[in-house]
């Protein structure tokens, strides 16, 4: 193959590797665009349905039961998600997303989370029931409403991750105090016995 031959070769091999690039990037754009496309339209779809439910005029009766059904938070037992999960209805989902949602704004998601469930409930529930859990996704009602509260709260993730991590870092926490709390009894009782010890052998000189 003379010099000439190689030369146009290797511009001609450039070339389908640009539009192989090209083509690649249009199809990321194309993915993302969907994506975005999918998730303005989930938050449009949530902002909608809080504007309805501001819109509608109450009266003090109607705050006060509202406020009666939603004073359940934190939830502290099975007997309270199967009762949260039965009183959500399609006309006053709207008041419960507000109100979860209104109490994860009172921190990072990890800590707000249990003002929704205490950590006693957490630690006994995962998303899907594995590794001998119980599942959160059993109340599917409420796990629908706590899963959009998330969204509006953050609307960059999807929410189930976002839950899934704030679990796993209840879960997490719980486990390093519980070490710690470990530790420093051992810890306490090492200085106690020393101490102890000490005591002892002095009171064996002075008998002597």
């Amino acid at each position: 193959m003379t010099s000439k031959q190689r030369s146009k070769k290797k511009p001609c091999t450039e070339v389908e590797e640009l539009k192989t690039t090209v083509e690649c990037i249009r199809t990321e754009l194309s993915v993302l665009a969907d994506a975005v496309s999918t998730q303005t339209a989930y938050i449009k779809r949530l902002l909608k349905r809080n504007s309805k439910g501001s819109a509608k005029a109450k009266n003090p009766q109607t705050e006060t039961a509202d406020a009666t059904e939603t004073s359940i938070f934190p939830l502290q037992s099975e007997n309270d998600l199967i009762r949260i999960d039965r009183k959500i209805t399609p006309e006053n989902q709207e008041k419960y997303i507000n109100k979860i949602k209104n109490l994860l704004a009172l921190g990072v998601l990890s800590t707000s989370i249990k003002k929704i469930m205490t950590e006693e409930l957490i630690l006994e529930h995962n998303m899907d029931g594995s590794c001998n859990k119980k599942s959160l996704q059993d109340y599917d009602t409420f796990f629908s409403v706590l899963l959009d509260a998330i969204q509006l709260m953050d609307s960059t993730k999807p929410a189930r991750k976002q839950l899934q991590k704030a679990l796993y870092c209840v879960k997490n926490n719980f486990n390093k105090n519980k070490s710690n709390k470990r530790k420093r009894d051992l810890k306490n009782f090492e200085i106690v016995y020393d101490s102890n010890s000490n005591d002892n052998s002095v009171d064996n000189k002075s008998e002597l």
